[in-house]
């Protein structure tokens, strides 16, 4: 198993416990955290995030919605623990779906993401 990494737990805000995560679901969920900040927005890292939640209700074309996919995939791949990604993004209810065939150092899944306006949830990481 690949040392991927450990941090707080938590997408928007660390829980209760104040556990720690490791391996993939620390990955996981650093990539789920890129994905809800906003370009720019940390002062020591420009070039860090890509806010998918500014897409939600928007009325975006087949077109823009494959810029949003390789906004993801972009996005991930800056991370050193993703070697591979490729997202596929719907949009469902109010909210936006990501599903990524993503691969790390302990080899190829798939992450399924939520976001809607104020929450991005990992649904599955398979």
């Amino acid at each position: 198993m690949a040392d991927l990494g450990s941090d707080l737990d938590g997408v928007t805000d660390l829980t209760g416990q104040m556990a720690e995560v490791s391996g993939r679901l620390c990955a996981v969920q650093a990539w789920a955290r890129r994905l809800i900040t906003s370009r720019s927005s940390l002062v020591d890292d420009p070039n860090y995030g890509y806010d998918l939640s500014d897409y939600i209700d928007a009325d975006v074309t087949e077109a823009e919605i494959k810029e949003i996919q390789g906004g993801v995939d972009e996005e991930l791949l800056k991370d050193e623990r993703c070697l591979q990604c490729t997202s596929t993004v719907t949009f469902l209810s109010g909210a936006l779906r990501v599903v990524a065939s993503c691969q790390d150092a302990d080899g190829p899944f798939r992450l399924t993401l939520n976001v809607t306006d104020v929450n991005i949830e990992v649904l599955e990481v398979t």
